[in-house]
This record gives C-alpha cells, sequence and structure tokens, in this order.
C-alpha cells in the first residue's frame, strides 16, 4: 500500500489535448548514482513505463543532475527528488525559464558527494489519453 504523504496524481486537460498527469512517486522509482565527479555520468530508470535518463556532476561542492526522457508521451520532469543516506532532499529553486528545452536541470547545493547519492524523478508529467474526459459546462 503507498502513503498518501508519498505519492501525488493531478489531472489536467486542455480542448483537444490527451490529458495530462503530473505525478510525485516516491514510494519507488529510485536509482543509485556512482560517486560524482567533474565529468559528466548516466543513469536512469523506469516511471510508469518511461525511460528517464539521469546525467549528474559536480561543481565544486554542488551535485547538477539533469534528467529528461525520448519516450513518446513523456512530457517532461518539473523537478527531481534526491536521497543522500537515507534521507530525501529537494534541489535548489531558481526560475527555469518559460521555455522548456525538453532537459530539466537541478542544483543540489553543497551535499555530501561521498554519500549514498539516489534520485528520483520527483514531480514529472506524461500524456494519459486513457483517462481524457469532456466535462460540459452550462
Amino acid at each position: 500500500m503507498i502513503s498518501r504523504e508519498r505519492m501525488s496524481i493531478w489531472l489536467r486537460a486542455s480542448r483537444g489535448a490527451d490529458a495530462v498527469i503530473e505525478k510525485r512517486d516516491t514510494s519507488k522509482n529510485w536509482v543509485t548514482l556512482h560517486k560524482p565527479k567533474e565529468e559528466k555520468q548516466f543513469a536512469g530508470l523506469k516511471a510508469d513505463g518511461y525511460q528517464i535518463d539521469f546525467a549528474y556532476y559536480t561543481e565544486g561542492k554542488n551535485l547538477i543532475v539533469e534528467s529528461k526522457s525520448g519516450s513518446p508521451g513523456f512530457k517532461s520532469v518539473s523537478q527531481t527528488t534526491m536521497r543522500i543516506n537515507g534521507k530525501e532532499v529537494v534541489p535548489e529553486i531558481f526560475a527555469k525559464g518559460m521555455v522548456s528545452t525538453g532537459v530539466n536541470v537541478d542544483r543540489y547545493k553543497d551535499i555530501k558527494l561521498d554519500g549514498r547519492l539516489e534520485p528520483n524523478p520527483g514531480i514529472y508529467k506524461y500524456s494519459d489519453p486513457g483517462r481524457d474526459i469532456e466535462v460540459v459546462l452550462k
């Protein structure tokens, strides 16, 4: 059973478009990273059937995590979550702009890079035409 505190699902739809699911599920979908270094390294996982790829590297004491997916129907990762030695943390908040590049970039400031690091897609979106509904407003 999944705790309500650990999983959230939002539905959004626009006229003529498939329903878009926005989801956060930290009860699963974690991958362990090798010790980060300045050169990019790569890891990936499947969440709800979609391949999500991470590129990660260091900038000083900061860990940079890029996330993206080439899977059809996958929209975007909005914000990752990181588990550091079992404790969940979120990245530094900063404006990402109005136009998506398809790659989400998160910065984890001043974290212990020698611990067990496990990213999770955090908040992500995908299309689900099976959840399309029509609401008639009068």
